[in-house]
């Protein structure tokens, strides 16, 4: 479907593949004021502006229990808005959704994330996750481009609530803003972020900057019991590079912690490093809405001849069994 103008998208579903320039999704190219549930695409879908894999742009319009499993890939230089599941969500609501396979531009590209590009204009994600491999190449040092994240690239006065990424985002040589769970966020005075973590190795190329396990650049905006445990390793002349934030200005902070061991760095823009034991006691989320998590007890501790369970904190509704750790 081209555009879904004010109308319901339900019980669909797409297998081949789609290609196009601008405004390219799997199933619906653009939905203005409509709404898409109950399906999914399947099919690779290659654009260059706005593109996802199930939807291309989405403006006022409600996206529920829909999936993406094909593979995205920007077909230009320069390529904007590329998500896994939604290019551009605009005033826009996701939930009960997720994005799986790979999503993947060339030379300089602004905005891409496992889930959605660029979400703005006060959009929410919520119980929803990104299982794909983000991959990205180089910019130049004098003509740079960046905001690229495991679940969104750009998260532009929107929210984040109860999801999750994981995977991979690999990215060449000079970008920006680069993180496990969102390349870039900004959102005056309110909790962009709230109960969401990130499981993503990010590897970047030389002369990145804002580097971050869960946020490459975070501004103006709060983070409330999140976490993130995913490798992260940025190349030669790389700065601002940290285990839970890359650079923060202006940011508040409640509860939320990186693994100092697993992630291989000790320091943070923000949050508090946990080592992997501390990271697994279940005494460290004390004070975290159970409504939203559930504590893994997989493993096992001994203390003073007693077994006590403890496991990383997992979204209730929303993660799969293979991704609790």
């Amino acid at each position: 479907m081209g555009w879904n103008l004010s109308g319901k998208v339900s019980n669909s579903f797409t297998t081949g593949t789609v290609e196009g320039e601008q405004n390219v999704g799997g199933l619906v190219g653009s939905s203005n004021n409509g709404t898409v549930e109950n399906s999914y695409a399947t099919g690779t879908v290659e654009g260059a502006q706005k593109v996802g894999g199930l939807v291309g742009s989405a403006t006022n319009t409600q996206i529920s229990d829909a999936y993406a499993t094909g593979n995205v890939v920007a077909t230009v230089d320069a390529a904007s808005s590329i998500g896994g599941l939604v290019g551009v969500l605009n005033n826009s609501r996701i939930e009960q959704s997720y994005a799986t396979g790979s999503v993947t531009t060339g030379f300089r590209p602004f905005d891409v994330g496992g889930l959605v590009g660029y979400a703005l204009n006060q959009s929410v994600i919520s119980q929803s996750y990104a299982d794909t491999s983000v991959t990205v190449g180089n910019a130049q040092s004098d003509w740079m481009s960046g905001e690229i994240g495991g679940l969104v690239g750009y998260l532009n006065n929107s929210r984040i609530e109860e999801s999750y990424a994981v995977g991979s985002v690999t990215t060449g040589d000079y970008l920006f803003s680069v993180g496990g769970l969102v390349g870039y966020v900004y959102l005056p005075n309110t909790d962009a972020i709230t109960n969401s973590y990130a499981n993503v190795s990010v590897t970047t190329g030389e002369g990145v900057f804002d580097v971050g396990g869960l946020v490459g650049l975070i501004e103006d905006a709060g983070v409330t019991n999140s976490y993130s445990i995913g490798a992260v390793s940025a190349g030669a002349g790389s700065t601002d590079v940290g285990g839970l934030f890359g650079n923060s200005s202006n940011t508040d902070v409640t509860s939320s912690f990186w693994d100092t061991e697993t992630s291989g760095q000790e320091t943070s823009a923000g949050g508090t490093g946990k080592t992997t034991a501390q990271m697994y006691d279940t005494a460290n989320y004390a004070g975290w809405d159970m409504a939203s998590w559930s504590l893994f007890e997989g493993r096992g501790a001994v203390v003073e001849g007693y077994e006590v369970g403890e496991g990383l904190p997992y979204l209730t509704n929303v993660t799969r069994e293979q991704d609790r750790v």
